[in-house]
């Protein structure tokens, strides 16, 4: 697949992370929501987790594609040091020994890129616009997935971080939705969302 097919792809996917968030806060005629409040915080945690995943598919996939020779979205060709015989070796040669290859960490995917493509490809430029937003999108995907005092306590960093203020306790939900106070009135979940398209841009361009 094409990087820019790869790029429409992770777009879109965003745009139906975008609708679930939207569906979930649905008002009716008296001006209430139509879901309860654990339903509408569910969705959103769901949004969270598919932006997220969408995200990771499109780095090992652009990865892949990169390895094989493939050209940016603009036709240039992105020095590699790997020539695999098929997408599936270039595959099993990222994952080495290991179990997988753990894409939502930016210091591993800054490694293998400066391994394989002359001084990182696009990759290593991308991922350092965005390293501090992916470590706290990753620390609220995993609170997302699985609720801990230790994924409910790099939470509240987050939030610190995010909304300049300290929150004990804070949920997914409350973050996400909160309006980034950078942001121009949007919220977190947004500002996210545009951070990792223009990440995936610059992949794409080469």
């Amino acid at each position: 697949m094409s990087q820019a097919s790869l790029l429409t792809d992770l777009l879109a996917s965003f745009a139906f992370a975008d609708g679930i968030i939207a569906s979930a806060h649905v008002m009716d005629p008296n001006g209430g929501f139509v879901n309860a409040a654990d339903v509408r915080a569910f969705m959103t945690e769901a949004a969270v987790v598919k932006m997220h995943v969408a995200w990771e598919h499109y780095l090992e996939q652009s990865f892949l594609e990169y390895l094989m020779g493939s050209p940016s979205a603009t036709g240039a060709v992105i020095k590699c040091f790997l020539v695999p015989p098929s997408i599936e070796h270039a595959r099993r040669v990222l994952i080495g020994t290991q179990k997988y290859v753990d894409w939502a960490n930016p210091d591993i995917v800054t490694r293998l890129a400066e391994l394989y493509f002359e001084n990182g490809g696009p990759y290593k430029t991308a991922i350092a616009a965005v390293h501090g937003d992916l470590l706290d999108l990753r620390a609220v995907r995993n609170a997302a997935a699985h609720l801990s005092t230790t994924t409910s306590e790099r939470l509240d960093k987050v939030a610190l971080r995010r909304l300049n203020r300290a929150v004990i306790g804070i949920t997914v939900y409350d973050l996400v939705t909160a309006i980034d106070p950078a942001g121009a009135g949007q919220t977190l979940f947004a500002t996210y969302g545009d951070l990792l398209a223009a990440a995936a841009n610059v992949i794409a361009q080469g």
